[in-house]
């Protein structure tokens, strides 16, 4: 009862902080049913489409680094499938406010887990990772953090694609508005969106 709060410093929640993660969900939520929605379009013109998996929670993977339990945490992930491809990807939402320590620490335990080789039990290879950034600034310095922590390692970089929120907004996840770290053109995030232009 309220004998625990008495013994808590009390604190009051910072409305800011709340209002952020509140925006962060909220992009996270509006992406992916934007990636259903592609979907369902895709089979209205006879095309084989669907977002057969969408995890929140569940798309956190734990593995061993170091003698130590770590946690790889997207801000969600998914499966989408073109006919017989299936694409499994991570997704982070980078609202621009992450500080480049901490983002370095978070591309750090993408490389870690890949070298780990735990994703090898659910599938053949990681999972592509999709990025959408508030503008093209954090795009460019995204890319750099991530071919940096690569270059870093030692290590070949991750299948990183970056798009930029408004543009995404405007012309949709299945349109040419992903740029992968290594060649940065823009095209598409998933290859099947190619020979079923909308």
């Amino acid at each position: 009862g309220s004998a625990g709060y008495s013994n808590r410093r009390r604190k009051e929640l910072d409305v800011g902080i709340l209002v952020r993660h509140f925006q962060h969900t909220r992009d996270v939520r509006a992406f992916m049913v934007s990636l259903a929605s592609v979907a369902r379009r895709y089979r209205q013109l006879r095309f084989d489409h669907a977002l057969m998996v969408w995890d929140e929670s569940e798309c956190r993977r734990y593995y061993q680094a170091e003698e130590r339990r770590r946690a790889l945490v997207p801000d969600s992930g998914g499966v989408y499938r073109i006919g017989q491809h299936a694409y499994e990807f991570f997704l982070e939402i980078d609202r621009g406010t992450m500080s480049r320590k901490k983002l370095a620490r978070k591309f750090d335990c993408y490389y870690t887990y890949r070298q780990t080789g735990e994703y090898l039990h659910g599938g053949t290879r990681l999972p592509r990772l999709l990025v959408i950034v508030p503008d093209e600034g954090r795009a460019h310095l995204v890319r750099k953090m991530i071919l940096e922590r690569a270059k870093l390692a030692g290590l070949t970089p991750l299948d990183a694609w970056i798009a930029v929120q408004d543009t995404l907004n405007v012309r949709g996840p299945a349109a040419p508005v992903w740029r992968h770290i290594v060649d940065w053109k823009m095209c598409r995030c998933f290859d099947g969106f190619e020979n079923a232009d909308q």
